[in-house]
């Protein structure tokens, strides 16, 4: 930094939807996702502190949309919890973390804990105690002011990666401020590579056990095939399709739809039922692969796929009157639909043809919306997190 001129990190990362394999990406089966045209957005000001006696705290997250969102974490929050966690030998289980601060707000100490998280990761765990609260102290705290602003054109719990957005593009932004101060030139994983790592841990303290696609395209975009052991990339040019997203104005849990379908999965009492169905769910996900991968797109295999999928979907309880409603609808206008991310609520998404009759188009339109439900049109994005110009 020079002098006293602020420093800004501003960095984005892409929300998704998921094309197939909700749920039985959990189990070691191929998802297809693609990064949307959506974003999160972090803008990261670094600021030297003056000398005033009243500032008592190092960094500051505000939203944009929410002013009740202000984040002020006291420098002695700041310097017990660290203290605290470099003395931890294994990765701390986040009720733990609570329990050990239980006067600090879950908000609070949630992004604390990820402030401190890419600190440590960047200095090195290997270091001793004394060093790493030194350096913190001298080398962020003493004189820094950070102030971090967040908005997003993402909806929230709708099933379109919205925290790994948020997660992922804090991650960058905070990744390469810690980078700047620690006078580190690289990280020997990649850049890359660290940021999906620090949100997919983030992840987890959200949704319990997510398979990590959300953060993963987030960092990296584009269309890809995931599975928990690889991924791929495929180069599809553009998708023949328009994509509606279909918001069912039903709030959903992740954790809840995951603890789902992993009940099912479990259930003796049902036989192979529950893990037939994942199997069946990663079938039609490896055929929808292949639809993509052929020179000629067959249309019509690819919109029996996405009815298919949506009924094995159903067959895990990740419905609601709301989806099915929608999907009526869908049927209606002879429109392939499903529910993307974790289901029980959230968004809906629609493949419309771009040959699709224009005046039936508006008449589909209209038909959702007289029932209530908000339609997000989007596009695939080729960046997953990437750094944002400042005006």
């Amino acid at each position: 930094m020079e002098g006293n001129k602020d420093l800004i990190f501003y960095y984005s990362a892409p929300g998704k939807a998921i094309i197939s394999g909700e749920h039985s990406v959990v189990y070691y089966k191929n998802a297809l996702v693609m990064a949307l045209d959506l974003r999160t957005y972090c803008k990261l000001t670094l600021s030297k502190k003056q000398n005033d006696s009243s500032i008592d705290h190092t960094f500051i997250i505000e939203n944009n949309q929410d002013s009740r969102s202000l984040i002020q974490i006291t420098d002695i929050q700041l310097k017990q919890l660290l203290e605290y966690l470099i003395t931890l030998k294994e990765e701390i289980d986040f009720s733990t973390l609570q329990k050990q601060f239980p006067l600090v707000e879950e908000k609070d100490l949630i992004l604390s804990y990820l402030f401190l998280s890419v600190f440590m990761e960047i200095y090195g765990r290997d270091k001793s105690i004394e060093d790493t609260i030194n350096a913190f102290d001298q080398k962020i705290s003493k004189n820094n002011l950070i102030k971090i602003n967040l908005h997003s054109t993402l909806p929230i719990s709708k099933g379109l990666g919205s925290s790994a957005s948020y997660f992922t593009a804090l991650s960058a932004s905070l990744t390469k401020m810690f980078m700047h101060l620690l006078e580190v030139k690289e990280l020997s994983e990649g850049y890359l590579k660290f940021v999906n790592k620090i949100a997919f841990n983030f992840e987890k303290i959200y949704h319990g056990t997510p398979s990590g696609i959300d953060n993963y395209i987030a960092t990296y975009g584009n269309l890809l095939v995931f599975n928990k052991n690889y991924t791929n990339s495929l180069q599809i040019g553009k998708l023949p399709y328009k994509i509606f997203l279909i918001d069912s104005q039903v709030e959903k849990s992740t954790k809840k739809a995951v603890g789902r379908v992993r009940e099912i999965y479990d259930d003796e009492s049902i036989g192979k039922i529950g893990k037939q169905t994942i199997d069946m769910i990663g079938d039609v996900t490896d055929n929808i692969i292949k639809v993509f991968n052929q020179n000629n797109f067959d249309k019509s295999q690819f919109e029996n796929l996405i009815r298919i999928n949506q009924s094995l979907l159903r067959l895990l309880d990740l419905s609601h009157s709301s989806i099915e409603d929608i999907m009526s609808i869908c049927m209606k206008y002879e429109i392939a639909a499903k529910i993307t991310g974790a289901g029980q609520g959230g968004n809906c998404i629609a493949f419309v043809p771009e040959t699709y009759n224009q005046s039936r188009e508006r008449e589909f339109i209209q038909e959702l919306e007289s029932h209530g439900y908000q339609i997000i049109f989007a596009t695939l994005s080729q960046q997953g997190v990437k750094e944002e110009t400042t005006i």
